[in-house]
């Protein structure tokens, strides 16, 4: 009997023990907030990466990045309220993720109209020196 009493005052331990860990901030909680911060804000960097790599992003909605950067400034202030670092520390990642985000798709997209009206001079040109060499040949 001895012992059946001390396998249930164990598992009774452990339980309390169990519990008690749960309650306290630094556990379980945590360590979801941790990988739910690191799940959102990953999710920012295939995007970051295609954008480098095929030098456009304009198939990321402006208006999307625009909320993106509200509602990241938004919960850094709200984990600033809380004092909780996790909450704080994700959405400055995310926030910068998403800056990155809007300043290359301003940059490629610059770019891509420079380039588009570079060419679009071009294409004028060689009419306009056709139209020349056609004057001449016919005087």
């Amino acid at each position: 009997m001895h012992g059946i009493y001390n396998w249930r005052f164990d598992v009774k331990k452990y339980l309390d023990l169990f519990h008690y860990h749960a309650r306290t901030p630094s556990t379980m909680w945590e360590v979801i907030g941790i990988i739910a911060a690191a799940c959102c804000t990953g999710g920012l960097i295939p995007q970051i990466i295609r954008g480098i790599r095929t030098k456009s992003l304009n198939d990321v909605s402006p208006w999307l990045l625009g909320l993106l950067l509200l509602g990241t400034t938004l919960w850094f202030l709200y984990g600033l309220h809380l004092g909780d670092k996790i909450i704080m520390g994700a959405n400055v990642m995310s926030f910068l993720m998403a800056a990155i985000i809007l300043y290359l798709r301003v940059k490629y997209q610059t770019v891509r109209e420079r380039q588009i009206k570079s060419i679009k001079r071009v294409i004028k040109r060689p009419g306009d020196l056709n139209q020349q060499v056609t004057n001449r040949d016919l005087r």
